[in-house]
């Protein structure tokens, strides 16, 4: 994890306070329902999710998805199925998860702090700040936007395993990088800022840009480029 600069024990301890933290603030959106702001399209009134067969699932990934909720985010769709699966409309389970990748998400944000300053105390009231903060209310209490928190939590994995490949060169935490950008975009498409993001790590690291550095920006501007040209398709199905 290349943080033996700090002690683990120490790591667990503020990572605990900021589990127990963010998760009385947003303890109260546990006991709320679902709501008609697009509660009912993704999940309660939708059919796609009742089935979970390996043929309905393809279904997520493709434009017969697309046509009924008019925009891409597959993975968060199945999401719902799986819950749908095993718990039916019980509204619970569908915020807890929500809490849960939001939670993760502090943690992952703690990680990667760490990881870029080897500040223990920075990283805490960064990811203490990111959990607690008023402007992510709507993203995990508001259960159609688990988009957002489940974009999010790839998003924060691919910038840790991108900052190792930068520090170790490995390929395997390149690899690692490419492939959580891509869960990133089936997410949610507002992914696409992640190759600029990349570019400033490398600055952040000290790294010259070079054929090297800009050649391995490239898949992720395909990426990009692929979930644009996607979203345009969905929101411009005519062209106009």
């Amino acid at each position: 994890m290349e943080i033996s600069n700090i002690k683990k024990g120490r790591i667990v301890l503020l990572l605990a306070i900021i589990t127990i933290a963010t998760g009385a603030v947003f303890f109260p959106a546990l006991q709320s329902g679902f709501t008609n702001w697009d509660d009912n399209v993704y999940i309660t009134q939708s059919r796609m999710i009742r089935d979970i067969s390996p043929g309905n699932i393809a279904r997520f990934f493709s434009f017969t998805y697309v046509n009924q909720y008019h925009d891409y985010h597959p993975l968060t769709i199945l999401s719902y199925a799986v819950e749908y699966k095993f718990f039916g409309l019980e509204p619970f389970i569908y915020h807890l998860t929500n809490l849960v990748i939001h939670i993760a998400n502090c943690a992952l944000v703690l990680w990667l702090v760490i990881l870029i300053t080897q500040n223990a105390l920075a990283a805490f009231v960064t990811a203490l700040l990111f959990g607690i903060h008023p402007l992510h209310v709507e993203s995990v209490a508001w259960v159609a936007e688990r988009k957002d928190v489940l974009s999010t939590c790839f998003y924060l994995g691919l910038l840790i395993a991108y900052w190792r490949y930068v520090r170790n060169g490995r390929t395997r935490s390149y690899a690692a990088s490419l492939v959580l950008g891509d869960l990133s975009f089936l997410s949610k498409t507002t992914a696409m800022t992640l190759p600029f993001i990349l570019i400033l790590c490398d600055y952040l690291a000290g790294r010259k840009l070079s054929w090297k550095t800009a050649a391995e920006k490239i898949p992720f501007f395909g990426l990009a480029a692929v979930f644009t040209v996607i979203t345009t398709m969905i929101h411009h199905p005519e062209g106009g």
